[in-house]
Parts: C-alpha cells; structure tokens; sequence
C-alpha cells in the first residue's frame, strides 16, 4: 500500500508554522505574504521555510508596524540575521 503523503510532512509542518505565525505580532500581514507566495506557485516545502523563517525576523524586527518599516530598517535585520549565530533550521 502507498501513500501520497511526503515523509518531510510539509502541509503539516506549514500549517503549524502558520499557527505559531498567528500568535505574533503583524500576523495579518505575515499569513498574507505566505499565501501571496503560495499563490506564486512556490511548493509547499518552500512556503515552509520562509514561515520558519518570520518568527526569527520579527523577533529582531521587534514591536516595529510592518506597512511603517522602512528599507533601512529592513536591511538591517536581515544583515543581523545573516550574521546571527542563531540557528535558523
């Protein structure tokens, strides 16, 4: 007997993401992102990973109201995140 299901589980990993996403700050604006991504046509593996991916950020983004964020701003997150020793997977 064989199933359809991948052993990496995405959907099921993608929908808890999504719920840990829920629970923080920006929320709305996160979830949109994923779904605009998912509506790009990116698999479910790759969605997986970008939401992995916004808890970290918005934990060195902070408190800041995402549609206020500038350039700037952004651009040095990702650079403290790229150098971050946190491990990201």
């Amino acid at each position: 007997m064989t199933t359809n299901r991948s052993i990496h589980d995405y959907e099921k990993r993608f929908e808890r993401f999504k719920y840990n996403i829920k629970l923080l700050p920006n929320s709305k604006i996160s979830l949109q992102f994923l779904d605009h991504l998912g509506a790009l046509g990116l698999s479910v593996g790759s969605l997986v990973k970008y939401a992995s991916h916004l808890p970290i950020l918005f934990r060195i983004i902070g408190d800041v109201d995402l549609k206020e964020l500038t350039k700037l701003m952004l651009s040095v997150s990702l650079l403290t995140l790229t150098q971050s020793k946190q491990s990201l997977h």
